[in-house]
């Protein structure tokens, strides 16, 4: 009998490439979402994943945007979407190997003739990504960046004080792009470098980015108010714009997904005096995650500085905190690809996060059934959408979270309070979508109300005040009624949306007696100089 030698998955590999079994599979390629590198979309399964190595098939590996663990060869590629693109091969009798080479050996059996339009669309982006890689290598001295003036559009239209900009933490950090428009293409201009025939000359702001401390500039995020992008071939993967990058690693950093949220978020901080102090750095990953970026990170961390996740509060800021809490967990945490269009799946070895999140699926169960119809009519239908669930026959319990911010935040919540990581983490999230809008919001807040009494050990506001009086009043009357733990240390505070720094006007201290309550002297109005001079001297005077 003659003998068959099975295909090895290397032989696979060097015969199939990823891209052209995506496009078989139902992906299609999105040229504007990829510029330097490819990316396809499954609709679905709302699978994106971006390809490296495009022009070397045999050497080509993709990651799933948002996920560390969904990444690798073309092997790991059919091995996530077994029960996703690929279920029709995924048969319980089969190992897991078997299942996909059972996948690899249907792609290659098919006939010449189906595979045609699928080999000319891979040729295509092929060619495409060619060109790009030999048009698009990032150079800095191309885009000319000069001086950030004090009127810009962070200042004028985003709320930055220019005394944020200016200070140790961010200077150097944020510069002016220059340009004019000749024959539909950008020339760039160095300094206040007039155009040179009266041409409009338009400004981006600027945000370098970096991959290590100390390292060269490797890419840079544009903005202005009708523009976002990054410079051509900036390398998003493994750059991140970062304040104070040149000192020692700090007690906090705080990932945001742009540096503006970040600004706003640092100036919120300052002026609200709940941390003024300058013991964290702040970085930008531009909009995306990967595994290179939180490699960057560790750059400019010791062991001991607190990773702060500061994403804005919709999908995809919760799908961002809850992929880097995966890749930090300790528990062995992992995102697989969800059975069903609308969800993700977390993969939840931990017996004892395996409790936490069954408790969780019954406390959220018991509230749904309150407003859940009887009938599957839409309603119905709507709010089992909004339903954890554990996924059925997996060798791994497998935890499906609806994609609603509000569900995958309480199950970060969770995590953070129960699960184990490689270092501290924590999540602060902004009260609206991001940390800019919130700022704004601020700033409103203290032109109606601008004196705060607030608890800076707790991070707290207690109360915000329209005049000294009334602040006086609520502190020597109301302050008295409240339970607060002896050495609890309140401070009263002056500040307005065009100053970073804010004024103190007293402090109150719990002491076993009561309150100790010390004003400034600007803060003593003539009622209160009568309450704190004695009656007598008072009498000589007159």
């Amino acid at each position: 009998m003659p003998t068959y030698n099975q295909p090895s998955f290397q032989d696979y590999r060097n015969q199939i490439s990823i891209i052209e079994l995506a496009l078989h599979s139902g992906y299609e390629w999105q040229p504007k979402k990829g510029k330097t590198l490819p990316v396809l979309y499954h609709v679905g399964f709302d699978d994106h994943i971006v390809v490296k190595n495009p022009n070397d098939s045999a050497n080509q590996v993709y990651f799933k945007t948002g996920s560390y663990a969904d990444r690798g060869t073309l092997i790991n590629f059919v091995s996530n979407r077994l029960t996703a693109c690929f279920s029709q091969f995924n048969n319980p009798n089969r190992t897991p190997a078997q299942c996909i080479n059972d996948v690899l050996k249907d792609y290659l059996g098919i006939v010449p003739e189906r595979k045609q339009s699928v080999k000319k669309l891979e040729n295509f982006i092929h060619q495409s990504f060619r060109e790009a890689g030999t048009e698009k290598e990032f150079s800095l001295e191309l885009y000319k960046l000069s001086q950030l003036p004090d009127k810009n559009y962070l200042t004028q239209e985003r709320c930055i004080l220019p005394e944020l900009l200016n200070s140790p933490q961010f200077s150097g950090t944020v510069a002016t792009q220059r340009f004019y428009f000749d024959e539909g293409k950008p020339i760039y201009l160095a300094g206040n470098q007039p155009s040179p025939n009266g041409e409009r000359v338009l400004e981006n702001i600027a945000f370098p980015y970096i991959s290590g401390d100390g390292e060269a500039i490797n890419g840079l995020e544009l903005r202005s108010a009708t523009f976002k992008s990054h410079a051509a071939g900036s390398d998003r993967s493994h750059g991140v714009w970062i304040s104070n990058a040149n000192e020692n690693p700090t007690q906090r950093l705080l990932v945001g997904e742009s540096a503006i949220d970040l600004l706003s978020y640092r100036q919120m901080e300052i002026c609200t005096g709940l941390h003024p102090q300058a013991d964290s750095r702040y970085a930008s990953i531009g909009g995306s995650l990967s595994l290179d970026n939180m490699t960057t990170l560790e750059k400019f961390m010791t062991t001991s500085t607190q990773l702060v996740f500061a994403f804005d509060n919709d999908d995809k800021g919760a799908r961002y905190a809850l992929t880097a809490l995966a890749a930090m967990s300790k528990d062995n945490l992992s995102l697989t690809q969800a059975s069903q269009q609308g969800y993700v799946a977390l993969q939840v070895p931990s017996p004892a996060l395996q409790k936490v999140f069954t408790s969780l699926i019954d406390e959220h169960s018991r509230a749904m059934q309150t407003y859940m119809p009887e009938t599957l009519n839409e309603g119905g239908t709507d709010l089992k959408k909004n339903m954890f669930q554990w996924r059925a026959e997996t060798n791994v319990p497998t935890l499906e979270i609806p994609i609603n911010t509000a569900l995958l935040n309480t199950v970060t919540n969770q995590l953070i309070q129960y699960g184990q990581f490689t270092r501290s983490v924590a999540i602060v999230r902004p009260r609206g979508k991001d940390f800019n809008e919130d700022l704004k919001a601020e700033q409103l807040r203290q032109v109606k109300r601008p004196l705060l009494l607030i608890n800076d050990a707790k991070g707290q506001i207690v109360n915000r005040f329209a005049t000294e009086d009334e602040a006086r009043q609520f502190i020597e009357n109301e302050l008295t009624k409240k339970t607060m733990s002896i050495g609890t240390e309140l401070h009263l505070l002056e500040i307005g949306p065009s100053r970073l720094n804010p004024t103190v006007l007293g402090d109150i201290h719990v002491t076993p007696s009561g309150l100790e309550i010390s004003y400034s002297d600007t803060f003593k109005t003539q009622a209160n100089r009568q309450r704190h001079v004695p009656k007598v001297t008072s009498e000589r005077t007159l």
